[in-house]
């Protein structure tokens, strides 16, 4: 994990690391939100199934406000920077967790069965969180489970970081006509 992450201060390489390091071997489907300002933004996904994998696409770049009343999900996590484990998707949960234009995607296409959520931290600041997804013939997750995405999302956390660091000083660089 840890040299897959470390292999690019590019940082759209480096989300395309992240996603690719869960997928297969530890979801069916894995996506990146990143907070802007008071916004979640979809910046990165994958999918075991190219289809799938298409479609899940369509939501980078999509945006819109951080709940902060959510009681579970990705809201949740990225309000309160701990991580969540669903072992078992259900219809309510789904209701209250996923946003209205990721609903039907999460419940018919993608068949979202059990869900990690772990939040990016890095420098007591949380950046964003990684949605790790495995589908309805999948075992579902666990205590352990959480526990590797918590350490996998850390080291994630912190090469998003240091790319986004690099990125602001290249382009500092830049202004600067060096």
């Amino acid at each position: 994990v840890s040299r897959c992450l470390a292999a690019s201060l590019d940082l759209e390489t480096t989300l395309r690391n992240v996603v690719r390091i869960a997928v297969p071997d530890l979801a069916d489907w894995c996506g990146v939100v990143m907070l802007e300002e008071d916004e979640v933004v979809w910046v990165e996904a994958a999918h075991r199934d190219e289809e799938a994998a298409k479609r899940l696409r369509e939501l980078i770049g999509l945006r819109y406000p951080l709940d902060r009343s959510a009681p579970v999900g990705m809201h949740r996590v990225l309000r309160t920077g701990e991580p969540e484990l669903v072992s078992e998707v259900t219809e309510p949960w789904l209701r209250l967790a996923v946003p209205a234009p990721e609903r039907d995607l999460a419940i018919h296409e993608l068949e979202a069965r059990s869900v990690v959520i772990a939040p990016l931290v890095t420098r007591g600041r949380t950046l964003g969180a990684i949605t790790l997804v495995r589908a309805a013939a999948a075992p579902r997750y666990g205590t352990g489970d959480l526990r590797l995405v918590e350490e996998i999302a850390s080291r994630a956390a912190l090469a998003i970081d240091n790319a986004q660091l690099f990125q602001a000083e290249r382009a500092a660089v830049r202004i600067r006509g060096g």
